[in-house]
C-alpha cells in the first residue's frame, strides 16, 4: 500500500540501513525496495504468532539463524493486469500475453523465485550420479510401461531409475540450514506445453559450521514424463536435465530417453 511505501521511503531517508519485515498472506510486489541501496535485507514472515516479535528479533539481531524457502513466485505488480482473478491457467498463451503461473510455467521475470531463501552462513550444494561416472541412458518403452504400471498400482511404491546424491556443504561460520531442491527439465521445458522445470525432490540440512551432509535422490518413471495438454501422462525422448538448488542449472546432470 502507498502509505507503508511512503513509511519505508521516509525511514530509507533517515538511516543508512534498513531491514524491511514484510508480513501477510501471500507474495507481494517489493522490488522497488529489493533494489534500494539502503535496503540491507528483507525478510518474509507470514503472520508469525503472538510471539512473533520476540522470534523476528532474534532473526534479524543473529541469535538465531533463519534458512527458510519461499513457497511461491513472486510476481510484479503487471502481473495483475496479465492475468485475471478468476483465471487459473497454469500454462502460458503468447497470443494472448498471458505468461502463466507458479515456478513451472511463468515466463516473466519474478520479484522473488520459489525456492529463494538466504541464511547467516553460506552453502555449497554439489549434484553427483551414483556412482559418479553413470551415464544415464534410458528407453521410452520403458518408461511408459513404468508409468502404466504405476497408474494400475497407485498405492505402491514407483520402482527407482536413477539415482543421485547430493551433497551439502556449509562454508560459513555459523550453524544453519539449506534446503536441497531437485529441479528436472524436459527436452522441451517451456514449449508445447511441457514445464519450464519441476521440483522433483527435496531434502533438508542442518549443518554446523565447516560440516558437510548428504543425501541421495531416486527418480522415477513419473520424474521423467509430463502431462500433457490432454491430460496424458507421457514419456518424452531427448535429453532431460537434472539440477540441486534454484542456481544449479549450469551444472546440470543429463539423462537421455531414447
Amino acid at each position: 500500500p502507498e502509505n507503508q511505501d511512503a513509511l519505508i521511503q521516509a525511514v530509507s531517508d533517515a538511516v543508512d540501513k534498513v531491514v524491511l519485515v514484510v508480513m501477510g498472506g501471500g507474495p507481494v510486489d517489493i522490488a522497488q525496495w529489493r533494489d534500494s541501496p539502503k535496503v540491507q535485507a528483507i525478510m518474509w514472515c507470514g503472520y508469525p504468532g503472538q510471539d512473533g516479535g520476540t522470534a523476528l528479533a532474534d532473526a534479524i539481531f543473529g541469535v538465531t539463524n533463519p534458512g527458510g524457502k519461499l513457497t511461491q513466485t513472486w510476481y510484479p505488480e503487471e502481473f495483475t493486469q496479465q492475468a485475471a482473478l478468476d483465471d487459473y491457467r497454469m500454462r502460458p498463451n503468447v497470443t494472448e500475453g498471458y505468461p502463466g503461473r507458479s515456478y513451472r510455467f511463468y515466463t516473466g521475470n519474478p520479484v522473488f523465485a520459489f525456492g529463494d531463501g538466504m541464511s547467516y552462513t553460506t552453502f555449497d550444494i554439489v549434484l553427483e550420479s551414483q556412482p559418479a561416472t553413470y551415464q544415464h541412458v534410458l528407453s521410452a518403452e520403458g518408461l511408459e510401461k513404468e508409468l502404466a504400471t504405476a497408474a494400475l498400482t497407485p498405492l505402491e511404491k514407483p520402482a527407482p531409475l536413477i539415482s543421485l546424491k547430493v551433497t551439502v556443504s556449509n562454508n560459513g561460520t555459523r550453524t544453519g540450514s539449506e534446503v536441497a531442491l531437485l529441479y528436472v527439465a524436459s527436452p522441451n521445458a517451456g514449449a508445447d506445453g511441457a514445464p519450464l522445470k519441476s521440483l522433483a525432490a527435496f531434502e533438508k540440512f542442518h549443518l554446523a559450521a565447516g560440516e558437510s551432509g548428504e543425501a541421495v535422490f531416486q527418480l522415477t518413471a513419473e520424474h521423467l514424463s509430463f502431462v500433457n495438454v490432454h491430460g496424458e501422462r507421457r514419456a518424452v525422448r531427448g535429453t532431460w536435465r537434472v539440477w540441486a538448488g534454484n542456481h544449479g542449472e549450469a551444472a546440470a546432470i543429463e539423462v537421455a530417453v531414447a
